[in-house]
């Protein structure tokens, strides 16, 4: 008779010990946390300086590898030139380079500006159409690129 009397208390004190434990809705599933990662984006054209080579700077002639390499430290040109296996089509001009992407996503061209502090490419802008747009390049530099400004 014990057995049964202690038995129904615990039966009895359950509800009890569970109303405490919520609403007694269904509780929903504690969502998984997110992670967000932030691309770094490319430079806003406000903020690109089309300048010609400095005095004494020598960028030019530039290799198709060199221009890769520092292509891939610039993720979101780098995408938008469909992640390329390799440049080729390399033309130079003052601190200026434009080279053609190919890779398994549709081809574009790429446009860098030589950044003498850090002795580096910039990777500016790609894209299949005009990229030599007086944002980026001086107007006499984009002749000599065989890339007229848009206009």
């Amino acid at each position: 008779m014990h057995r049964i009397v202690r038995t129904a208390a615990v039966v009895s004190l359950l509800p009890l010990a569970l109303a405490g434990c919520g609403d007694g809705a269904k509780d929903a599933p504690t969502p998984e946390p997110t992670l967000t990662v932030a691309l770094p984006s490319p430079t806003p054209p406000s903020t690109v300086k089309a300048t010609p080579a400095a005095p004494g700077v020598k960028a030019c002639p530039v290799a198709a590898d060199k221009l890769l390499t520092d292509l891939k430290t610039f993720d979101a040109v780098y995408l938008g030139a469909g992640a390329p296996e390799k440049l080729e089509k390399v033309v130079c001009q003052d601190n200026f380079a434009l080279a053609s992407a190919v890779g398994p996503m549709q081809s574009a061209r790429v446009l860098f500006a030589y950044d003498a502090t850090t002795k580096s490419w910039r990777a500016l802008t790609a894209g299949p159409g005009q990229l030599c747009t007086e944002q980026y390049v001086p107007a006499a530099t984009a002749k000599k690129l065989n890339c007229q400004p848009a206009g």
